[in-house]
């Protein structure tokens, strides 16, 4: 772990403005950790959807020098922001990116509206395919749908997708826009999911890639109140961001050990 990403990690992240819970940050920072240790990924960084830095400084603190990490905000035009799902301020983004010590030559900021996106576009943007993306623009249906299109199709073997506020309660259209990704253009065969987590869905589209992510975060995670659930025919890890009793660990040990052996096994 570099300087800047633990100084970000441990107090920076607390000084700008945004929606990044502790818990969804410790994932991306261990899901990076197992990129680099395990899969040796290498490329860019990507977010649409970037307010005030907050989650895209973490992402940009994972990558390695020479690799781009991009950023798409309609920042001042916000007569196109359809369900007013945030109101990124350019002005405040850029001066965290340099208080926060990120390498602004690596950096790109586009103020622009991600149904203009498509994946040549992105991939040229970001001169390569995709480590990490992450999903937070519209909330919408139809936008998000289109920008897990995006994201997904353009980011390299073994990449990450960040999906914000999936299941969440007050933004029905990001959940409903996942769901219509994969029924209406039939990816069925093509998504596999790793966690939901600290308000986010990471899914990826390597399937032995997605066995490596649970196994490792799931070790990480031993003691918390996390277990396997069954989404579209799949086991995907979901962690709570509590701890468990010493009465409750006793009580899940022998299943925890039963799956961890299986997904060991697995991976």
């Amino acid at each position: 772990m570099t300087g800047e990403l633990y100084n970000y990690v441990h107090r920076g992240h607390k000084h700008v403005q945004g929606w990044l819970s502790p818990l969804a940050k410790n994932l991306i920072t261990q899901l990076g950790e197992i990129q680099d240790s395990y899969l040796d990924i290498q490329g860019p960084v990507c977010e649409i959807g970037v307010h005030h830095g907050k989650s895209f400084i973490l992402l940009h603190h994972l990558t390695r020098p020479g690799e781009k990490s991009v950023a798409w905000d309609l920042f001042d035009r916000q007569e196109e922001n359809e369900d007013f799902s945030g109101c990124g301020n350019k002005q405040i983004f850029e001066r965290n990116l340099v208080k926060h010590k990120c390498r602004l030559d690596d950096i790109e900021v586009f103020t622009e509206n991600s149904k203009n996106l498509d994946v040549e576009k992105v991939n040229f943007l970001a001169c390569g395919n995709p480590r990490f993306f992450s999903v937070d623009g519209g909330h919408t249906s139809q936008i998000t749908k289109h920008d897990i299109m995006i994201s997904f199709n353009s980011m390299c073997d073994k990449g990450i997708v960040i999906l914000d506020d999936f299941l969440n309660k007050p933004w029905p259209g990001v959940t409903d826009g996942f769901y219509r990704f994969i029924y209406e253009e039939n990816n069925f065969s093509r998504i596999y999911l790793i966690a939901i987590g600290g308000n986010k869905l990471f899914f990826t589209n390597n399937k032995e890639a997605a066995k490596i992510y649970q196994a490792k975060l799931n070790k990480r995670y031993l003691g918390f109140s996390n277990q396997f659930v069954e989404i579209l025919g799949q086991n995907v890890l979901t962690i709570i961001n509590e701890q468990l009793s010493i009465k409750s660990k006793i009580k899940y040990s022998v299943l925890k050990r039963s799956t961890l052996k299986k997904v060991d096994e697995a991976s």
